[in-house]
């Protein structure tokens, strides 16, 4: 996938418009689907530990519950199902704050203001140094709170690794929420390097490792085919992540998504351009599954930690897939569950709580 693409000429003259049909289709998987036993738990005292920093930032406890309905804490509870309840809690607590920085970044009040931008990346920055935010920003509080709970139960090397990918996901965002364009990018291998941090990817696959008690930070960086295992992991999340998010991203003129590629690039239409999404996420997990097999016929293949560590990148695959059925922060808040999770659809403006805009001070 490291073909060289010409952009189209009038790049932005293929973006389909709203009313558009088309089907999304059925993504079948051969990893097992699981649920952490202690989510319910989980998501109460998340919810309620987080509610007065998120009503304070979007200035009612209304708004603050509309927020939670969108249930990142279930993303996590899907993707680590096996983590201790210490171990869920932990991690539950990172999940709406995170989404929130990423949200954050792209509202109108923030995004393409180089003075806001500028002041969140440094407010964010200081948060993961261990330096408390000035009271009027409680977005940034949660993070300053949420991560070292996590960190502290992390072995060093793991700790180091999970705090240096939270700062480049900042780093990103705020550089995407400056200008950058997907259209800078010529290849899908150029996406995907940007994407695996982006879509918080070696984030998530940290928290694999925390949420599997092992750290196998020199390992990774020996072995190509634990490494690429990784790397698999956060291609399926990337794809997924774009499937079903393209949508209220098109609707908005948001860039950073693959369909962007393939249709503004590559010349496919919406359902070509659905379609090669849903085969890509097929092939990595086909590609993820060979990968396995042969680390498991390998020097590492007898390792209780190295198996535990596949085990759970998997579920991370399958628990983002899951949480991407499901969540009204990629169908709208007119999402019903229970409602079909592929099958004919119509490009339209996706209204959810992750859209909720919070007129942000200059300050």
């Amino acid at each position: 996938m490291s073909t060289s693409l010409a952009l189209r000429p009038q790049a932005d003259s293929w973006l389909p418009a709203p009313g558009t049909p088309y089907c999304l289709p059925r993504i079948d998987t051969r990893l097992p689907i699981l649920c952490n036993p202690h989510c319910a738990e989980t998501e109460r005292l998340t919810h309620s530990w987080e509610r007065p920093a998120l009503a304070a930032y979007f200035g009612s406890e209304t708004a603050a519950l509309r927020y939670q309905k969108q249930r990142a804490t279930h993303w996590g509870c899907l993707c680590y199902p096996r983590a201790t309840h210490d171990r869920m809690l932990r991690m539950s607590g990172l999940m709406h704050c995170l989404a929130l920085l990423d949200d954050l970044f792209s509202i109108p009040a923030v995004r393409g203001h180089a003075e806001r931008i500028r002041r969140y990346r440094e407010l964010y920055l200081a948060a993961l140094d261990g330096e408390a935010p000035p009271p009027e920003f409680p977005e940034v509080r949660l993070v300053h709170e949420a991560v070292p709970r996590a960190v502290a139960q992390m072995p060093p090397c793991l700790a180091a690794r999970y705090l240096d990918g939270l700062r480049s996901i900042v780093d990103n965002t705020a550089t995407q929420s400056a200008g950058r364009d997907i259209r800078c990018f010529r290849t899908v291998d150029g996406y995907l390097q940007v994407r695996r941090v982006d879509v918080f990817g070696y984030w998530s696959a940290h928290l694999a490792e925390y949420a599997a008690e092992v750290d196998l930070t020199r390992e990774l960086g020996r072995d190509d085919d634990l490494a690429r295992a990784q790397d698999l992991a956060i291609e399926s999340l990337i794809w997924v992540n774009d499937l079903y998010s393209f949508p209220k991203e098109l609707t908005r003129g948001d860039s950073l998504n693959s369909m962007w590629l393939f249709m503004g690039v590559q010349g496919m239409e919406l359902q070509q351009a659905v379609d090669e999404l849903a085969r890509l996420i097929g092939e990595t997990e086909r590609r993820f599954l060979a990968t396995c097999a042969r680390i498991d016929a390998g020097p590492l293949g007898g390792r209780p930690d190295v198996r535990g560590y596949l085990a759970c990148l998997g579920h991370l695959m399958t628990g983002n897939l899951q949480f991407h059925r499901m969540a009204t922060r990629y169908h709208g808040d007119d999402h019903a569950e229970g409602d079909p999770a592929s099958g004919p659809r119509t490009l339209r403006p996706v209204v959810s709580t992750a859209s909720i805009h919070h007129d942000t001070s200059d300050g």
